[in-house]
């Protein structure tokens, strides 16, 4: 194997830079749990209704009864949707009298965008990363070890 590794011509990794990378990858992964709040957020992102919900969220504040009208529920219904944001930490109520006022919570959304993030690719675009990883799988080896 080769002392640099990369997918882009402008990007050249050496061994020791890329087990730098996942050792700080490992650390993060095993110092924050973001596993089960990872879940959490999965499973409340599965459905529709919770997904506007966010997304309405995101925009600005709204109250309960606010947020049921918009999306054609019942009060029941739209309070188990968000007691399942709720326990995901995805939102926050704030009371203002008798009315319930909901917010996006930021946090958990950067926990889930981090863990995207780290599926982003710094090589181009996905058929540049498959014809240079075609190209590396075809390449044969020399004598020194050195790729040819």
């Amino acid at each position: 194997m080769p002392d640099n590794i990369g997918c882009h011509e402008n990007i050249m990794l050496t061994k020791e830079e890329m087990m730098n990378i996942l050792n700080l990858l490992v650390n993060y992964m095993t110092t924050h749990d973001t596993h089960s709040d990872l879940d959490q957020v999965f499973e409340a992102l599965v459905n529709k209704h919770r997904r506007e919900i966010i997304y309405v969220l995101g925009l600005q504040p709204y109250s309960i009864s606010q947020l049921a009208t918009m999306r054609h529920l019942s009060l029941p219904a739209i309070h188990k949707h968000i007691k399942i944001l709720e326990n995901a930490n995805m939102i926050k109520r704030n009371k203002e009298g008798q009315t319930n006022y909901l917010t996006l919570n930021k946090q958990s959304l950067r926990a889930l965008q981090d863990w995207l993030m780290q599926y982003h690719t710094y090589w181009g675009s996905t058929k540049e990363t498959l014809e240079n990883y075609a190209q590396y799988l075809t390449k044969k080896p020399t004598r020194g070890g050195e790729d040819a």
